[in-house]
């Protein structure tokens, strides 16, 4: 116990206290390297990280992907802006596609997945194939 009477052992510095923090469990992130890197606004992009989103993120994509202005509905999982993930070569956008599947949370992953009875997907396009 802390002289407060709580318990636990992290105390927070003073001042208003930062967003919580993973700690352990399944990596979060992975780096993609690019066969074919791409120049855009003066930096050079020859690797995309693609991370697991948290659960607000979800919800945020979840209402843009739902609202009419879904075609701009796009997965915050990415350490470049969307233009470059547009412009990918195929096969790099492949190899990108494949860790987002990976850490894609199961909601996602379900609906991303075409329904029973031959119907089509009803996870938006992430704009990356």
């Amino acid at each position: 116990m802390t002289k407060d009477g709580e318990v636990g052992g992290n105390a927070e510095p003073e001042g208003k206290p930062g967003p919580p923090q993973f700690v352990g469990g399944k990596p979060r992130s992975r780096v993609v390297p690019l066969d074919w890197p791409l120049s855009y606004r003066g930096k050079t992009y020859d690797r995309i990280t693609v991370r697991r989103m948290t659960t607000g993120e979800v919800g945020e994509f979840i209402a843009a992907a739902s609202s009419e202005d879904m075609k701009n509905a796009r997965l915050p999982m990415f350490d470049c802006p969307p233009e470059i993930i547009d412009a990918l070569d195929p096969d790099d956008a492949e190899r990108v596609n494949e860790v987002i599947r990976d850490f894609l949370p199961r909601l996602l992953r379900q609906a991303g997945e075409p329904r029973r009875g031959g119907g089509e997907s009803t996870l938006p396009s992430s704009h990356t194939s």
